[in-house]
């Protein structure tokens, strides 16, 4: 079996206030480029939300802390040809953002290696 894998953690702070339309936009993506074998979630008083979602190809977490409008995302897949670049750009233009941080490491062939380093990045950098 093929231990090779690619991990992005992706942190958002938002414009505007984290919903339930919020969460629900970034978890139809997943749905979308993923098969989702399992889902749980768990809801935090007085607010925010940890949503799982066990992939065939591994798995995708969100946090959400509504009260500093910020969104931690990480997803973990075992699929060589999956850009997650692309995923991260489709995933940031969802929303007004008024910055990000991400971070893919290349996990399971010898050493972790990050790529690229470390980053982050105001919207406008972005654009």
């Amino acid at each position: 079996m093929n231990t090779f894998g690619k991990h992005l953690i992706l942190d958002i702070w938002l414009q505007d206030k984290i919903t339930a339309f919020t969460v629900d936009s970034i978890l139809d993506l997943v749905r979308s480029q993923f098969t989702v074998v399992a889902e749980t979630n768990h809801p935090f008083e007085p607010q925010g939300l940890t949503h799982v979602c066990i992939l065939a190809e591994s798995h995708f977490t969100i946090h959400t802390y509504p009260e500093h409008q910020y969104l931690s995302m990480d997803l973990y897949i075992c699929n060589d040809g999956f850009d997650l670049g692309v995923f991260e750009k489709t995933i940031l233009a969802l929303f007004k953002i008024n910055r990000y941080r991400s971070e893919t490491i290349l996990r399971g062939r010898g050493a972790a290696q990050r790529l690229p380093d470390f980053s982050e990045q105001r919207v406008e950098e972005w654009k």
